[in-house]
């Protein structure tokens, strides 16, 4: 892991400054003369890590009874109602626009059909192991002695420093104890712009018949953030490539390609083949232009025209053909827009070369280079290296794609 921008002097201080509000030493004061334990955890650590806006509630554990920890907290400070879970062995406060939560520290067991666990008490890292991510697994101590000591498992650092989601056991056991965690990791993927390692969603798509055991309302809430988020249509594709979606939204799914063309090309007897795949692209495509009319940036073109190829020019004919309105206003104003689409794209394929793309290395040369076998690391960097050119991070360029899949090896612990 590199060490900017979570070196040690970084998390030092931004602990440190954080923990600066009185509500965290009155909570150490207050486990302290319980002689319990205390630590900050899950999203809260992780938010602040990544320089995100705090939320509103922060969950608390300890190694004791969260209730008793929470009722003390409560009258330390003045607070005159703490909601109580007995069942969960949970309680929460609410202080200063603040919702607190607490909670023991617990192991947990699963039964198959059922997201709900049997609970016995645990240590942290019981508590540890039974979170969804490595990166909602990190805690600050609050404990006298090592106050404001971050501990961070499973190299929970390093996947916040890569910006990947991984969980802390084995994500086949981890999706299949609790279903939900599959759409919270579409979700957190969504909202924090994280990759969902490869063996997790590999896990999500052995297990997405599980999420039948979920309730409608659970799910809802995890789909509703989501779309939330600042680049929902990053949710809606990994639900659909996990296969979540068509158990979600099947209406949405059926949308998808329009997949009713090759219905309407057997019925009125048309040439399938090349064709039907043709008549599906461009489909497929017909929104791109259009959206891109609003904004037109240099990644966006690059790959429209790397999705539509040889088939860009058919792709206007059917836009422009798509102008359905009679306000002659509109009409004169959408064509303004594609004609400014188009220009870019000349100076964008002039300079980037991107019609008939090929990655400037190829599978063969990453192997060569990595000392690598055919697996499926090869695919990933040789897929990184064509992202990195279409989102113009890279040129289309021998060396500097060549350094870039240096990196990128090394994030994947490639070694070199």
């Amino acid at each position: 892991m590199t060490s900017n921008p979570l070196d040690s002097l970084f998390i030092e201080k931004t602990i440190k400054e954080a923990l600066k509000d009185p509500l965290f030493e009155i909570l150490s004061q207050t486990a302290s003369q319980l002689g319990c334990s205390v630590y900050v955890v899950g999203g809260f650590v992780r938010d602040l890590l990544l320089g995100r806006p705090q939320k509103t509630d922060i969950d608390f554990v300890t190694e004791s009874s969260g209730i008793e920890l929470a009722k003390a907290l409560a009258k330390a400070l003045n607070v005159k109602k703490v909601s109580v879970f007995k069942t969960y062995g949970t309680a929460m406060l609410h202080y200063k626009g603040m919702d607190l939560e607490f909670v023991g520290a617990r192991k947990e067991s699963y039964s198959p059909d059922s997201r709900n666990p049997a609970v016995e008490k645990g240590t942290l890292q019981d508590d540890q192991n039974r979170r969804d991510f490595t990166i909602n697994a990190m805690a600050i101590s609050l404990n006298k002695g090592s106050f404001g000591e971050l501990l961070a498992p499973f190299d929970a650092l390093e996947d916040l420093q890569n910006k990947i989601l991984v969980t802390p056991l084995d994500p086949g056991v981890t999706f299949s104890d609790d279903p939900l965690r599959m759409i919270r990791a579409i979700r957190f993927a969504s909202q924090l712009d994280f990759t969902i390692d490869p063996d997790c969603l590999k896990a999500i798509l052995a297990n997405k018949n599980r999420m039948g055991i979920i309730s409608r309302e659970r799910i809802a809430t995890e789909f509703n953030k989501i779309i939330l988020s600042e680049k929902p249509s990053t949710g809606l594709l990994l639900l659909e490539q996990t296969g979540l979606l068509a158990g979600i939204l099947p209406e949405l799914c059926d949308l998808k390609g329009i997949k009713m063309a090759p219905a309407i090309f057997r019925r009125l007897k048309l040439p399938l083949g090349t064709h039907l795949k043709k008549v599906q692209k461009l489909i497929k495509l017909s929104s791109r232009p259009i959206a891109l009319a609003d904004e037109v940036t240099d990644s966006a073109v690059r790959r429209l025209i790397f999705d539509a190829g040889e088939d860009l020019d058919d792709l206007f004919v059917l836009c422009s053909a798509d102008m359905t309105t009679k306000n002659q206003n509109k009409i004169k104003r959408y064509k303004k827009n594609f004609e400014l689409v188009r220009q870019k794209m000349i100076e964008v394929e002039e300079r980037d070369h991107i019609k008939n793309f090929q990655p400037p290395i190829s599978g063969e040369q990453i192997m060569e280079i990595l000392h690598l076998k055919p697996s499926k690391e090869v695919g990933i960097l040789k897929n990184k290296i064509k992202e990195a050119v279409l989102e113009g991070i890279i040129p289309n360029e021998y060396s500097p794609a060549y350094d870039y899949l240096l990196v990128e090896a090394q994030k994947l612990k490639i070694s070199i």
